[in-house]
């Protein structure tokens, strides 16, 4: 996945998702970057973590299996994790 499809996937959520955070490795990059998005903007950076590429998402009524399902086939068994 590209960073601006990350984006774009993210703003999809509209008011549902206040925040979203974690290291993921786009499209192109062969560095994990750090990732955070607020207030509908998304910033990511270079990173020394060397772990196994995660997200938590933080938000209301956030549909889980539709965002497992969605960044299946990009990230495999990426770990997901929810605070809302």
């Amino acid at each position: 996945m590209s960073k601006d499809a990350m984006e774009r996937f993210l703003r999809k959520w509209d008011t549902s998702l206040l925040r979203a955070k974690g290291y993921l490795n786009f499209a192109g990059k062969s560095q994990i970057l750090l990732m955070q998005y607020a207030a509908k903007r998304m910033n990511c950076e270079p990173s020394t973590y060397s772990g196994d590429p995660y997200v938590v998402f933080i938000g209301i009524e956030l549909d889980i299996e539709s965002t497992e399902q969605r960044m299946e086939p990009t990230y495999g068994s990426i770990s997901i994790e929810y605070v809302g």
